[in-house]
């Protein structure tokens, strides 16, 4: 059984007692550790670093995108995804045919009415019933369904 101790713990940065599910877990040396700061002033530590470095940390990330090992990644990526949901991957296809032959066309967010949309699948066995949603109503949706 744990004891009081083992359940809670102390932040380092703000000296709040927090339950453990109130930090972050991290890996150190290949085992995984609680970090010494609550989520929260890990949070702020990461607002303040990227304010203060934003522009270092955009160039970085800008290069890095360029690069053909990072484009190479993420359609390695992008294929094993494909492979791993076939379902998916050709409903995606229907989609972006109908699209190029002009049948559909995206049309503003169900939810909030913004511009940009990306086409959401209720049924993947049924590609071309589809729901146009922009990109944060659509990472609510699958929220949802986790």
């Amino acid at each position: 059984m744990k004891t009081n101790k083992e359940l809670f713990r102390i932040c380092t940065k703000c000296g709040s007692n927090l339950p453990n599910s109130g930090f972050y877990v991290q890996k150190v040396n290949g085992k995984k550790k609680l970090k010494s700061e609550c989520k929260s002033c890990s949070g702020e530590m990461s607002a303040t670093h990227f304010y203060k470095n934003n522009k270092k940390i955009l160039k970085r990330q800008s290069l890095r995108v360029k690069t053909e090992k990072y484009r190479k990644m993420v359609c390695e990526s992008a294929r094993r995804y494909d492979n791993k949901h076939p379902s998916r991957y050709l409903a995606k296809l229907e989609v972006n045919k109908a699209i190029k032959r002009g049948d559909i066309r995206s049309l503003p967010c169900e939810k909030c009415g913004e511009e940009k949309t990306e086409a959401h699948h209720d049924d993947y066995s049924k590609p071309l019933n589809i729901r146009w949603l922009c990109r944060i109503c659509h990472k609510k949706l699958h929220r949802k369904y986790e």
